[in-house]
């Protein structure tokens, strides 16, 4: 190949409408699913494939950070938009409630800033709570998602969708630390809901 070619990617938007649908009827009805395109959409083209995306109806998009966030609505995508590794800013925080962006907090602080930015604006802010269930990166550990979720359900502003976590090993043959994972996301979402939160947005996978 020259180097022309070996700089050429072609995206087949109409495959990619296929494996949604394919993933749809294999997960049913009740499941929503959430398109991830963090990363230029795995390099796939952000925008390109978010809108189509978007046209076929998933339920929502999900980046990585803030910027990817702003680009999809800057170029006119409305659908919502999770943002999965969370705000780090006031600003983030400002502009996260003004576009109706729904950010992913683990950070006490930065909850107050969410609700404190949602009561200016009078308006509500949906957010997902980050667990960590092994990945060891982001989230909080389950010894302090009770105290974190008292934290939380205090500000009125703020309404919980649901939880989050990742998986770390669901790639690998052995299963046994992903099922563990999997139990630990089950408790963390009994904790929340004995405590009185509707949590009907839970994403693991």
């Amino acid at each position: 190949r020259n180097s022309e070619e070996m700089n050429h990617l072609t995206i087949n938007l109409s495959a990619l409408t296929h494996n949604l649908n394919q993933i749809k009827t294999l997960v049913g009805d009740r499941p929503k699913v959430m398109g991830v395109v963090k990363a230029d959409a795995y390099g796939h083209g952000l925008v390109d494939v978010a809108k189509a995306l978007e046209r076929n109806k998933v339920h929502s998009l999900g980046v990585a950070h803030f910027h990817e966030a702003m680009e999809l609505r800057n170029r006119g995508v409305s659908f919502p938009i999770v943002i999965l590794c969370g705000i780090r800013t006031r600003e983030e925080a400002e502009a996260a409630v003004r576009y109706e962006l729904i950010p992913t907090l683990f950070d006490p602080a930065l909850v107050e800033v969410v609700a404190a930015e949602a009561a200016k604006k009078r308006s509500l802010a949906k957010v997902y709570i980050k667990v960590d269930t092994g990945m060891g990166r982001l989230g909080l550990r389950a010894s302090d998602l009770g105290a974190f979720l008292n934290h939380v359900t205090r500000f009125k502003t703020i309404r919980t969708e649901g939880l989050t976590s990742h998986l770390s090993s669901a790639d690998e043959a052995d299963p046994e630390f992903t099922e563990t994972q999997i139990r630990r996301f089950r408790r963390a979402i009994e904790t929340g809901r004995a405590m009185g939160l509707d949590l009907p947005l839970n994403n693991l996978a």
